[in-house]
């Protein structure tokens, strides 16, 4: 698409007059074009505007919610990136909209309750992540990973050693099941050094 003729062309007909509808749909226009020019700090008050708007249809309104999730993240405002995030995750699976959104929606979703240390819910939303994912692709594996860093500042530690191991033993020549490898046998050295310590 022509998306700066689309952003020049808004600027011409703003102050024409427009149905709601009609005024929803141009504003949908103006925020997609600038977020494919690269233009985000411009867009974002149009999303927010959107995500806010009942009456903005679920097929482009997930998106509203899902740019202004992503901008809440980025300046570490976790509580509304997880907000925002888990509504737009919803509507983009309702919707059935747009999978890799979903899936970035996802995974704002567990960095958001990691960061506000509410892990349990880092873990449900991981596991809804990799549901999402292809088994031993990439993001698949570094979810698992993270899961397991997840597990591990719960206090589960058993649940983080079965994570890590059954990596390591799915797929022991990949990076990630060698860093699997790696985490575990730190861990061990770390009890033998700690069990020595006590000993003294």
């Amino acid at each position: 698409r022509a998306w700066r003729d689309i952003v020049d062309l808004a600027r011409k007909v703003q102050g024409w007059r427009f149905s709601p509808n009609q005024r929803r749909g141009l504003e949908y226009l103006v925020a997609e074009a600038l977020e494919n020019l690269g233009e985000a700090d411009r867009a974002l008050p149009l999303w927010t505007k959107m995500a806010g708007d009942r009456e903005l249809e679920a097929e482009k309104r997930c998106y509203a919610l899902y740019f202004v999730a992503k901008e809440a993240m980025a300046k570490k405002e976790w509580e509304k990136a997880q907000l925002y995030a888990g509504e737009a995750a919803f509507m983009f699976q309702e919707t059935g909209r747009d999978a890799d959104k979903r899936k970035a929606a996802v995974n704002i979703l567990v960095e958001a309750n990691r960061s506000m240390g509410e892990y349990a819910r880092a873990l449900k939303h991981a596991a809804e992540y990799a549901a999402l994912c292809k088994e031993g692709d990439d993001d698949w594996a570094g979810n698992r990973m993270r899961m397991a860093a997840i597990q591990r500042a719960m206090g589960d530690v058993d649940g983080w050693r079965a994570t890590l191991t059954a990596m390591r033993d799915a797929a022991p020549n990949s990076l990630y099941g060698r860093m699997a490898a790696s985490d575990l046998s730190a861990s061990g050295l770390q009890n033998r050094l700690d069990a020595l310590t006590r000993g003294k």
